[in-house]
């Protein structure tokens, strides 16, 4: 069973009223509560009417009358299915209405027999008392505590003392809601109580220091402070740190999920390279030091002969020395030069690769919300149909689904 489409008259608010009343209705009707469903079906007929629902008020009343074998629910059926037949002979749900009336045919004419053959009197008009109902499209499960009462199954309708109640609306899955309202003497209201969903979590272990993004958004550092709130659905979660291969993961989240993940980044490619720059800076560095260590330890025995030559004269082998010892000290003088420069020349390559290893500057743009999944639990109207309806002094349509 769906909502039917108001009639043109009445303003937008009536309209919407009368589609909380109807929905409510619904949900009774479903439940076997049909003393409820008459009330609700009612109101809604009162701030729009509408053939249809008619029809619902007429299903109703049979329904209880076969609990209670009430003649008033008699009369207020096969009456409400007379009304649905004059006033729209060709609506879907006509050749159910003719049916139903053959069924109660018989019942009615006993009726009938037994009080002088008058029915019409006898229609049935829900006596006018100060009640409320509370609902929610938001769950299937939820529970209504009104003023302070024990919960029951929503929806809820009530009767109550004129004047101000509260309802608290709570449901697996979803965060509690209190509503607070006033009902004036001889009023039915509906409240419609919408539910927000509870927020899953998010717990992320490792060694201490990597970031975590959820959606491209910062949420802290490995260890958190408490755990990650996030809306139910699917996230992108991306923890990362300097130096190390990030790890990205699409995570889907139910309502107030608690899920753990547990991380251990492994070393880049970038930062072993960089790593590997290093030593190889270090060492050249050490061969730059050794070699001018030698060209100055040549240049020193060099000089020793050339301040000999000054008090006397060199020999041929002093004179040989002398010579292989400034050929020595210009090359390793080179090789420290070459060396040095090699050293700096990678060290700086291996700053550049340590300073550019950074893969938050990627994963935080991974982000993008996917939207949440459809709140579980909540039904889906099926078999419906719409049918104008189009009558003498009467322009309308209906949504309509199968009691």
């Amino acid at each position: 069973m769906a909502e039917p489409a108001p009639s043109q008259d009445g303003d937008a608010a009536s309209r919407q009223e009368a589609k909380t009343f109807f929905a409510v209705g619904v949900q009774t009707y479903e439940r076997g509560d049909f003393l409820s469903s008459i009330a609700a079906f009612e109101e809604a007929q009162r701030r729009a009417p509408n053939i249809a629902v008619t029809f619902a008020i007429a299903q109703s009343h049979r329904r209880q009358y076969y609990i209670d074998k009430n003649s008033q629910h008699l009369l207020a059926a096969t009456n409400g299915y007379r009304e649905y037949l004059k006033r729209a002979p060709g609506g879907p749900r006509a050749a159910d209405a003719a049916q139903y009336l053959a069924e109660l045919g018989p019942a009615e004419e006993r009726l009938g027999s037994g009080s002088g053959g008058n029915t019409s009197s006898g229609a049935m008009t829900t006596h006018q008392a100060t009640r409320v109902s509370v609902s929610t499209s938001s769950s299937d499960k939820a529970m209504v505590s009104l003023d302070g009462a024990s919960p029951v199954e929503a929806p809820l309708i009530s009767q109550v003392k004129p004047g101000k109640h509260a309802a608290v609306v709570t449901a697996p899955g979803f965060q509690a809601e209190r509503r607070e309202f006033v009902v004036v003497e001889n009023a039915f209201i509906a409240v419609d109580v919408t539910l927000r969903e509870s927020p899953a979590h998010l717990v992320v272990d490792g060694p201490a220091g990597p970031r975590v993004e959820i959606d491209g958004r910062l949420v802290g550092k490995v260890p958190l402070a408490s755990p990650a709130a996030v809306a139910p659905g699917v996230h992108v979660v991306a923890v990362s740190q300097p130096g190390h291969d990030p790890e990205v993961r699409e995570i889907e989240f139910g309502r107030d999920e608690v899920k753990r993940l547990n991380v251990s980044l492994r070393t880049s490619a970038q930062r072993k390279v960089a790593n590997g720059a290093f030593i190889g800076a270090g060492a050249l560095g050490v061969a730059a030091v050794v070699s001018a260590g030698i060209a100055m330890d040549r240049q020193h025995a060099a000089k020793n002969l050339l301040d000999a030559r000054d008090s006397r004269a060199l020999d041929a082998g002093e004179l040989s020395s002398y010579q292989s010892a400034r050929n020595a000290r210009s090359t390793w003088t080179t090789a420290a030069v070459a060396t040095g420069i090699g050293a700096a020349a990678v060290g700086v390559a291996g700053l550049v690769l340590y300073l550019f290893d950074d893969p938050s500057r990627s994963t935080s743009s991974l982000g993008g919300e996917t939207p949440a999944p459809k709140p579980a639990g909540v039904k889906t109207p099926v078999d419906i149909s719409f049918a104008p309806a189009i009558t003498p002094g009467y322009a309308g349509g209906g949504v309509t689904g199968r009691f």
